[in-house]
């Protein structure tokens, strides 16, 4: 088995990816990114926390060896990594609460990343809707896992696959605030 274990924190089981973009006509970079797969839900988890990682090859000349080389270490430092870093930042952020009020959680949201107004206030509505498929624990608003979860869940939904990445890569910052 080469990939990293699954990882369970309070019943939640994630398991490791790797998301590997690009075009074949040279319009973006070759990517590879590193994240979690939350299982109750399909929540693409890719965080900047220890372990996750994106690897961004530009397409000039002949980008394949590059490419090679740097998807081989790539995967060695995947394979490779401490799941414990990941099972004690998940823990860390479903006891979090980001401020004492719905109003200044979503401000520290805004304030910490590049999504809207619209999309804050549509995280905070699904959590508070308590629906346990979308990776939330509870209805707490307040609470950074839940907001991470819904923000998530709610990217999903767009149909352009950059945005959903986009929308993930900009809820993972709020990962970094568990400590």
């Amino acid at each position: 088995d080469i990939c990293p274990p699954k990882i369970e924190v309070n019943g939640q089981v994630f398991s490791p990816f790797i998301m590997v973009q690009g075009s074949e006509v040279g319009g973006s970079s070759q990517k590879f990114t590193t994240g979690l797969l939350q299982a109750v839900c399909a929540n693409l988890n890719m965080w900047g926390c220890e372990g996750m990682e994106e690897v961004t090859i530009r397409h000039t000349g002949n980008p394949w060896e590059r490419i090679m080389e740097a998807y081989t270490g790539f995967l060695n430092r995947w394979v490779t990594q401490d799941s414990r870093k990941q099972e004690d930042r998940i823990s860390l952020a479903m006891r979090k609460i980001l401020a004492p009020t719905v109003e200044e959680t979503q401000e520290i949201i805004l304030r910490k990343t590049k999504l809207s107004q619209k999309t804050v206030k549509a995280a905070t509505a699904l959590v508070e809707e308590g629906n346990r498929k979308t990776g939330i624990i509870s209805q707490d608003p307040t609470n950074l896992w839940n907001q991470v979860a819904a923000i998530t869940a709610l990217a999903r939904l767009s149909f352009n696959q950059d945005d959903q990445v986009e929308q993930c890569q900009q809820a993972g910052k709020l990962m970094l605030l568990a400590k």
